[in-house]
């Protein structure tokens, strides 16, 4: 992201000092129009790099929920005692989903290097809502 900073404020003193320098208009008009599709392009990528995170979080949690549902299950097979002490673990693991899902909305509503910020902490919320559901599954599997 800050290279993308670097490199457009570099382009934009490049077309600036050649429009000041240029006495023909119709190249002050083709540089303002380069500058324009840089600045596009650089938009648009950043909004890809938005989408893929969205879509990637999205996916890892449809998957989440269907291994959460599957713990349930599995939980209610347990006797009284079991159940309670996984109902904790439980409850545990939907905070954490839901503290990612809070982060991504901030990371939308974010800008600039506050998204940068937000990213890695999603990545964290991410690698920790992933080993606490494995976690989880492997424990219920040595009963």
């Amino acid at each position: 992201m800050k290279n993308l900073k670097s490199t457009l404020a570099l382009l934009l003193v490049f077309a600036l000092f050649a429009a000041c320098n240029s006495k023909d208009k119709t190249e002050k008009e083709k540089l303002k129009e380069e500058m324009q599709e840089a600045v596009d392009a650089s938009k648009d990528y950043a909004e890809s790099q938005v989408n893929d995170l969205k879509a990637s979080i999205k996916e890892f949690q449809d998957k989440t929920n269907e291994k959460i549902e599957n713990l349930k299950s599995k939980t209610e097979e347990l006797g009284e005692d079991a159940q309670m002490k996984y109902q904790e673990q439980l409850v545990k693991i939907e905070n954490q989903q839901k503290q990612l899902k809070e982060k991504m909305q901030e990371y939308e509503d974010a800008a600039g290097d506050k998204k940068e910020e937000l990213k890695k902490d999603i990545k964290n919320l991410k690698d920790a809502l992933s080993k606490s559901v494995k976690t989880f599954e492997e424990e219920l599997e040595k009963k």
